[in-house]
């Protein structure tokens, strides 16, 4: 039998006498950790030197969560705060995600979770100091000083980063240790499957709302844009958790996005291992990605959000006109886009190059080691759905 590459009762140990603190709030995190462990452990096959990253994964996420339930304890009236109306990003990953959620990020009548609150929620963020809280210099000296530039220790990848910019909610999740970050991060195919296809996430969600509640407290705005892009793998407890949500919901050519996709795993959890077949690294990416789409189809089909409910974004359009699309997104939820927040957004477009908004980066599933004309096959039902065309 395999030694664990890690053990439970150390690691939560070694985090209570890193923090003197005992409680880790609910304990629907120990399933996730434990699935990552294993997976870790007879999946991954990491090079000696990442081991310690991979400790330090574990670490980071239960001292947070020490410290964030020592702070709810001593603050009940956090759980009183209502996370109302959330707009939530969903759809394929690589398909304008990013941009789109940080093109809301601009409109101060919504709050966003940005990224230095995300990495350093406690004390919670205050409305007085939001914008020149220390910890945004802190948080972006780390990630290089420049504010697109990459997080130390990360790889080159055509992402930008930054204090201010929005965090996805994979990175809030990942505190339940149930978030893709693990699987872009090393070779686990063990914990994907249990991740999308196995996992209760009703209490994650509980946790993600938990989350939220503590960044507003005492910085409160309304409502939250989140960028939840994998919420179709858990609609019903998606709905439950936000009955209210508005869904902006993003479409690209699936082979295309798949290929831009893989080509991110390949290279962030590639360098994880020297043994890992980057083949099998990619088929395991493109193979989940083909039931996300399919998903999308069924959430639709079955008519689970209502019309007011929803707006589908194809990437082409979105593109073509990046605030046009986003003026129509408000129109449709009944909200007001102000015309100087259109033109911080419009100014904030015409700053940065097409390539850095998504417009020019070129993949291919033949360079990863997959056959497209495959996963074209897979992805007819999907396209024909929602009508979109093969690029180029």
């Amino acid at each position: 039998m395999t030694t664990p590459l890690f053990d439970t009762d150390e690691l939560l140990d070694a985090a209570s006498r890193e923090t003197g603190l005992d409680d880790f709030g609910p304990p629907h995190f120990l399933e996730g950790m434990g699935v990552l462990i294993e997976s870790l452990t007879n999946d991954a096959q990491l090079k000696d030197e990442v081991v310690p990253r991979a400790r330090a994964l574990f670490m980071g996420r239960l001292t947070m969560r020490l410290r964030i339930q020592d702070h709810l304890n001593d603050h009940p009236e956090v759980y009183d705060e209502r996370v109302v109306a959330p707009i939530c990003i969903l759809g394929s990953p690589r398909s304008g995600s990013s941009i789109m959620h940080e093109l809301w990020s601009l409109d101060p009548a919504t709050r966003n979770p940005l990224a230095w609150e995300v990495r350093s929620p406690l004390p919670p963020p205050e409305t007085a100091t939001y914008l020149t809280d220390p910890r945004i210099a802190a948080l972006q000296e780390q990630m290089g000083g420049a504010p697109d530039a990459a997080a130390e220790g990360t790889p080159a990848v055509p992402h930008r980063s930054g204090a201010m910019l929005p965090s996805e909610d994979v990175e809030i999740t990942m505190l339940d240790f149930a978030s893709v970050i693990p699987m872009v991060t090393f070779y686990v195919p063990t914990y994907t499957k249990w991740l999308f296809s196995e996992v209760d996430y009703a209490p994650t969600y509980d946790y993600l709302t938990t989350f939220l509640q503590l960044l507003q407290s005492r910085c409160p705005g309304s409502p939250w844009v989140l960028k939840s892009l994998y919420s179709m793998h858990y609609m019903d407890a998606f709905l439950a958790a936000y009955p209210d949500v508005r869904v902006i919901w993003m479409h690209r050519d699936p082979v295309t996005a798949t290929a831009s996709g893989v080509n991110l795993v390949q290279m962030a959890a590639g360098g994880s291992s020297d043994r890992v077949d980057r083949v099998d690294l990619a088929r395991d990416v493109a193979n989940w990605n083909v039931v996300r789409h399919d998903l999308s189809v069924d959430v639709q089909e079955r008519g689970m959000l209502a019309p007011e409910q929803l707006f589908n974004v194809r990437y082409p359009e979105f593109v073509a006109d990046h605030v046009g699309t986003v003026k129509r997104i408000y129109e449709h939820f009944d909200m007001e886009l102000r015309p100087d927040v259109e033109q911080t957004m419009r100014d904030y477009v015409g700053a940065h190059p097409a390539d850095e908004l998504g417009g020019r980066h070129e993949y291919s599933l033949e360079q990863s080691g997959l056959d497209p004309g495959e996963y074209r096959e897979r992805f007819r039902r999907y396209q024909e759905y929602f009508g979109i065309a093969n690029d180029g």
